[in-house]
């Protein structure tokens, strides 16, 4: 009803169009699942990829990927690409991939939250940073541990980590050193992070 509230406030400047999956409607153009075919049939009808200011895409892993990319290949820039999943369980072959490729041997996380630095001594690198801290007592924030919420997303003050995925920060704060912890592998023998910034 918003929506539609809006649409009637915005005539000339806002429509809205119901794609449904699982209910057919009297158009083909909107039966049927959103992915590169609806996109490339709604182009230059329903929108214009280069006088669209802002794409924001939310729903299932497969078809944002899918919309992302099809958008690219619209020299569309990333920066105005947006999106939230609904779910983004991390597979084990992507958690694997990184974990196996980090080197041997422990490293010592040294956290600060909550105004308190303590260090945790790692048996291994090859770990998420958030779960094996967790296991030693951190009491680290997480919510959804699948690279999108950013609860656990922390400073990385010294070290290295290599990230499973990212759905979550922006290229800037990555720039920036920050970190998501339920992503996180550690790559050197010591690693500083710090929740209070």
């Amino acid at each position: 009803e918003d929506l539609e509230n809006l649409k009637n406030k915005f005539l000339g400047r806002m429509s809205v169009s119901h794609v449904l999956s699982q209910e057919h409607q009297f158009s083909e153009l909107f039966n049927g699942r959103i992915g590169r075919d609806k996109l490339e049939a709604f182009n230059n009808i329903l929108f214009k990829t280069d006088e669209t200011d802002q794409f924001f895409i939310c729903g299932p892993k497969p078809m944002i990927f899918e919309c992302k990319e099809w958008l690219e290949n619209q020299n569309v820039p990333l920066e105005r690409i947006h999106f939230e999943l609904f779910n983004s369980k991390v597979t084990d072959s992507e958690r694997s991939r990184v974990t196996k490729a980090a080197p041997k041997g422990g490293c010592t996380v040294v956290v600060t939250k909550d105004g308190m630095t303590s260090p945790y001594v790692l048996d291994s690198k090859q770990v998420v940073l958030l779960d094996a801290l967790n296991a030693n007592g951190a009491g680290l924030p997480f919510a959804c541990k699948g690279g999108v919420c950013c609860t656990c997303k922390a400073m990385l003050e010294d070290g290295q980590v290599n990230m499973i995925v990212n759905y979550g920060l922006e290229p800037d704060e990555i720039e920036n050193g920050y970190i998501l912890t339920c992503q996180a592998v550690p790559q050197d023998d010591a690693v500083t992070i710090n929740f209070d910034i």
